[in-house]
């Protein structure tokens, strides 16, 4: 398959008083209709290393290839193949929705008749025809939102960059962004870079994970490929009714208790001490402290906090 991102020894560093190495010696390949998904902590440098990708931010070194393009001598290439949506990004109130997307397109280089049938699809694709003449400014945040996220699709670029696209969506657009997302990749065979720390969403999305920390690759691969580490481990996830300090929450033999999340205690265990777990939970809490109680198998998360020893944040 074409190559469609050739990168190598990518490197970043914001100069001053405090020197920031951003990105660190990054190599990276991305063929034609992959979906990758870019993940890692805040500070890891993932969206210098997806600024670079748009030829927003010149490298300190290392070179960037996209397609037959050197992105570093031709940053302006990359507005030919790519449609980028940043985390964050400019809202324009005074426009309806409709003009929004018509005038991407036509930014995009399509015909007044092209943007505009394709604007059509994607208001009736995503039942949004009663707000299409309504400017951003009357429409709820989430709502504007959703229709910036779907300019990434006017103008048929083989090559969209998104860093975190679903930030402030309610699950109904979450879903049906994804939906979307899924099938034009199926049919048309774009490209996708995904930028998010929602990694339960989009563990579901991708086909190739990238973890990225203190600004290198850490981890490569599949989902199935990165957990197979973790086959012969369960996470036991147990809501408790009442949130408990750090210090109060107890310890149980057979187990790796992971960070805590709000009134959530996460253990981790070989799968054949699930059930002594289970019933110690049940023992060491009163009744009704826990309000439910799930075993989970291992997640792009557990493999982050494997790889990176950390939390996901």
């Amino acid at each position: 398959m074409a190559v469609a991102y050739e990168v190598a020894g990518l490197t970043k560093r914001y100069p001053g008083p405090k020197e920031v190495l951003a990105n660190d010696r990054i190599d990276l390949r991305i063929t034609s209709g992959e979906i990758v998904g870019i993940f890692g902590p805040n500070g890891a440098g993932k969206t210098t290393l997806v600024r670079q990708l748009m030829g927003l931010l010149r490298p300190t070194a290392g070179q960037i290839r996209l397609f037959d393009h050197d992105l570093v001598r031709e940053p302006t290439a990359a507005t030919e193949y790519v449609a980028y949506f940043a985390q964050e990004t400019s809202y324009f109130w005074y426009l309806q929705a409709r003009e929004l997307l018509i005038i991407t397109g036509r930014l995009r280089g399509f015909s007044t008749g092209e943007a505009k049938d394709q604007a059509e699809d994607l208001l009736a694709r995503f039942g949004l025809q009663a707000m299409a003449n309504r400017t951003l400014s009357r429409l709820s945040f989430g709502q504007a939102r959703f229709v910036v996220l779907l300019t990434v699709f006017m103008g048929n670029r083989p090559i969209l960059i998104l860093d975190e696209p679903t930030n402030d969506l309610d699950p109904l657009h979450r879903r049906a962004f994804w939906d979307y997302l899924w099938e034009m990749n199926s049919r048309e065979g774009i490209t996708v870079l995904l930028v998010t720390h929602n990694v339960h969403e989009a563990e579901h999305v991708v086909h190739r994970v990238v973890i990225v920390d203190a600004g290198r690759i850490v981890a490569s691969g599949t989902p199935g490929e990165l957990k197979a580490g973790l086959e012969g481990q369960a996470r036991v996830e147990i809501a408790l009714a009442n949130p408990l300090d750090e210090h109060e929450l107890p310890t149980f033999a057979g187990c790796e208790r992971l960070p805590a999340k709000r009134n959530t205690l996460l253990l981790q265990a070989a799968r054949e001490n699930v059930e002594a777990v289970i019933r110690a939970v049940y023992d060491r809490f009163p009744s009704g402290a826990v309000s439910d109680l799930r075993v989970v198998p291992p997640t792009l998360e557990d493999v982050y906090v494997q790889t990176v020893g950390k939390e996901w944040v």
